[in-house]
């Protein structure tokens, strides 16, 4: 019974998480927290076969693409690739792949940057752009043939009379979003947090007019068919024929040049200019992924191996708090703007006064930072040994700052939080949550509506 709850449990949750990140380009979490939720729910069905239900988050690819735009059945599935964070795993899996081809084969792999973007099917048929969508649920996506037209990295034609079914990922330089910010923040639109979120909503936009302004570029990183009898030799061809891939992938032949190929492309990351998140294995051969074959979710011949986030230190300035629309107070770092992931950070989580109390931070301290699965800033550590004897203690407020009333804690709780209903911050983030895309969907109701609940007092 334990089991079978804890089971229902997580499969509510994966399928939250699939939902905000496949659909809605809005995640609560990063890669590690949802790859740990996998894990579990798979061994929990390793170990209680009967838990496997066909619709069970294991089974499946991905999430559901919206609803608002046509959908389209790709080619073949699109299917995400199982992760590795250490050698030892990819140990692992190069063991898997020679026992499971035949005995004495001597696999080539492919290795190449994992691209940080959103990801897309590209048609070509009769040596013409005959549309795409994008990755959706891994079986069907949501068609942005028109708005793919206007990247210009994508030709209209190419030499090349037969199908090609190409797998790519759609980016946006550092450097083009730090302009597109520069573009918003003057014209008071909010600013993207990352190339990756600017790139997946872009592709969704309804006007392709506004899309060609977003400075998208396609990079290819796999072809369907056979276009030599190799994956690198596919990914050559359609370099030659005009097609923008990375041109970054390096053939391995053993373990140590699977780790250096590794650790080269983790060197240059800060190089590239667009955002990597990792980089991707891949067996080399056509004919010996077809013998490796897949799982209902991942193919056996390829993987991820993910980097750590990047980090930075700065100085910590402040330390301000927030009020969500649950009443909860968050501690939010204000910091000295650096360089990370891409973006300029000036601010990060802190989450609770449990965390600040455990870091032992003090106003004035350099603090290490990182993007929580590339996206959430949050402090990490403290160091200590910088510190020049004028940091300051900090403590959470014993009233809300907003309202003033006095802040509750209930017993064994970690969080703080506002007691007033009518707490203006409160107020003011029900009224957001309530209008929000994923809600009910009324664009400018919660900013026209607080602006004038606050201007009548």
């Amino acid at each position: 019974m334990k089991a079978a709850l804890r089971h229902a449990e997580l499969t509510r949750e994966i399928r939250a998480h699939d939902y905000r990140y496949y659909v809605l380009d809005d995640p609560l979490i990063g890669d590690r927290e949802y790859d740990a939720l996998y894990a579990e729910l798979a061994r929990l069905e390793a170990e209680h076969p009967e838990l496997a239900s066909a619709d069970s988050p294991t089974r499946r690819v991905g999430g559901a693409p919206r609803t608002d735009l046509k959908t389209v059945e790709h080619v073949v599935p699109m299917m995400s690739l199982d992760n590795t964070y250490d050698q030892k795993e990819l140990d692992e899996f190069v063991r898997r792949v020679h026992a499971g081809l035949p005995h004495g084969a001597t696999p080539a792999f492919c290795v190449e940057p994992k691209l940080d973007g959103a990801s897309v099917e590209i048609l070509y048929r009769d040596g013409k752009f005959a549309g795409g969508s994008t990755r959706g649920d891994g079986v069907a996506g949501e068609d942005i043939s028109e708005n793919l037209r206007t990247i210009r990295s994508l030709p209209m034609t190419i030499e090349h009379t037969g199908p090609l079914t190409l797998r790519g990922e759609v980016v946006i330089y550092r450097r083009d979003l730090e302009a597109i910010n520069q573009e918003r923040a003057a014209a008071g639109e909010p600013l993207f947090a990352n190339p990756r979120n600017a790139a997946a909503g872009s592709l969704r936009m309804i006007d392709p007019r506004e899309v060609a302004k977003r400075r998208l570029r396609a990079l290819i990183w796999q072809v369907v068919e056979d276009l030599g009898g190799s994956h690198s030799a596919g990914l050559d061809r359609l370099a030659e024929l005009g097609l923008p891939t990375h041109r970054q992938h390096r053939i391995c032949r053993n373990p140590g040049e699977l780790s250096a190929a590794i650790a080269a492309i983790e060197d240059k990351r800060k190089d590239f200019p667009y955002e990597i998140d990792g980089a991707v294995v891949k067996v080399d051969s056509l004919s010996e992924q077809a013998v490796l074959g897949a799982t209902a979710k991942f193919p056996r011949w390829a993987i991820a191996y993910k980097f750590s986030a990047e980090r930075a230190v700065t100085r910590l300035l402040d330390i301000i708090v927030q009020v969500g629309r649950t009443g909860a107070l968050t501690p939010v770092a204000v910091l000295e703007p650096v360089q990370l992931a891409g973006t300029v950070v000036s601010r990060a989580s802190l989450h609770n006064r449990e965390i600040v109390e455990s870091l032992g931070v003090r106003l004035g301290d350099r603090v290490s930072i990182e993007k929580a699965g590339e996206i959430i800033p949050q402090v990490i550590a403290v160091e200590t040994s910088a510190r020049q004897g004028d940091e300051r203690p900090w403590a959470m407020p014993e009233r809300c700052p907003v309202c003033g009333t006095p802040v509750a804690q209930g017993e064994g709780e970690v969080a703080v939080w506002c007691p007033n209903a009518r707490c203006p911050a409160i107020v003011k983030g029900k009224i957001i949550h309530f209008s929000r895309r994923y809600a009910m969907d009324i664009d400018g109701l919660a900013r026209a509506w607080w602006t004038n609940w606050w201007t009548a007092g």
